[in-house]
């Protein structure tokens, strides 16, 4: 069961990164980054591997980066969108708790 879990939340992560690409990433490390479950674990490893397919003989696309770019390029263009998004997210979660404190627990806490 967790290996289809796994599975469903990698292709999504695929489908995701090739629509909107550095964008993407940026997105799904907010997402994780405001304690929605989704693993920053299989979100930059998968933006890896398909960088890392543009110098294989079967290259994937991930909008935003470029085959021509040295690899080490790429890469620091992936982490710096996993950078951002983090940052995005923690920022939205933080000012989420500060504007709705204690209150906000109160009446909404049971329900998550």
């Amino acid at each position: 069961m967790l290996t289809n879990l796994t599975n469903a939340i990698t292709v999504w992560i695929y489908s995701l990164y090739g629509y909107t690409g550095l964008a993407g990433i940026v997105f799904a490390m907010a997402l994780e980054s405001c304690c929605i479950p989704l693993p920053s674990e299989i979100v930059m490893p998968v933006a890896g591997i398909i960088v890392g397919s543009y110098y294989t003989s079967h290259p994937l696309h991930l909008p935003g980066t470029s085959p021509t770019f040295p690899l080490w390029l790429n890469l620091v263009l992936v982490a710096l969108a996993g950078a951002l998004g983090c940052l995005i997210g923690s920022i939205a979660a933080y000012y989420i708790g500060y504007k709705g404190g204690r209150p906000l627990l109160l009446k909404y806490g049971r329900y998550v």
